[in-house]
């Protein structure tokens, strides 16, 4: 299998951020749309995009849901027209997963369409024994290791206030608490680093990503909150 069908996976681990605080008091189901487009460095592509990522607690554990359809037109002229060229890439990130009440194994399937080929994964992900790691086993490669690290207040890397046309189901939810994260894959850099903006619900309300070889950016449009299940 070909590295790039792991975009899908790593989709789905970015949701995974949430993994070490699945404790955390303010951790709540939730479901995110968003808003994509290139990052404003890139000029020379045209990007058609949408993605929604849901969160839902069960009374043994959390699902995960995740929709990212996009399409990248790198072709000559790109930019200035609607539409896309025979040089545009059409991609479909399917990602649904179960991970337990602790947050340290999560099982999860992976669908990636792009163009005409499709690819299908299942495997499982821990959480490492040192703070911010995450060790995915795909079965089909050696395991893959990600490391978050949490930026600094003044670090200028990603903007901090919430989306502007951001709207949430909850009226407190621009009061949570946000921190903003950076995720890295020393072994497998293909997709690039990524940053994200991280409310305390668990909503990743900005994301800024890489797909062949274009940087994204990701902004939430719909926040919705559910509430928690009722267990005996």
């Amino acid at each position: 299998m070909e590295s790039r069908s792991l975009v899908a996976l790593f989709a789905l681990l970015a949701a995974l951020t949430v993994a070490p605080v699945a404790q955390a008091k303010g951790l709540a189901s939730h479901s995110v749309v968003y808003d994509v487009k290139a990052a404003p460095t890139e000029k020379e592509v045209y990007v058609e995009a949408q993605a929604t990522f849901t969160l839902t607690k069960r009374c043994d554990g959390w699902s995960l849901g995740e929709i990212f359809q996009f399409g990248i037109d790198k072709g000559k002229g790109a930019p200035g027209h609607k539409g896309f060229t025979a040089r545009a890439d059409r991609v479909e990130e399917r990602v649904t997963a179960q991970e337990s009440l602790d947050g340290a194994t999560l099982s999860y399937q992976t669908q990636l369409r792009q163009n005409a080929r499709l690819t299908k994964a299942t495997g499982k992900a821990t959480l490492g024994a040192e703070p911010g790691k995450l060790t995915a086993d795909l079965g089909f490669h050696k395991p893959i290791v990600q490391k978050f690290a949490q930026l600094a207040p003044e670090d200028p890397a990603l903007a901090r206030t919430l989306p502007k046309d951001m709207h949430a189901s909850d009226n407190d939810f621009a009061k949570g608490r946000m921190w903003a994260l950076l995720r890295r894959v020393p072994d497998f850099n293909e997709t690039g680093d990524e940053l994200w903006l991280m409310q305390e619900s668990g909503a990743i309300v900005r994301q800024v990503i890489q797909r062949q070889g274009v940087k994204l950016l990701l902004e939430a449009r719909e926040v919705t909150l559910f509430p928690a299940p009722t267990c005996q």
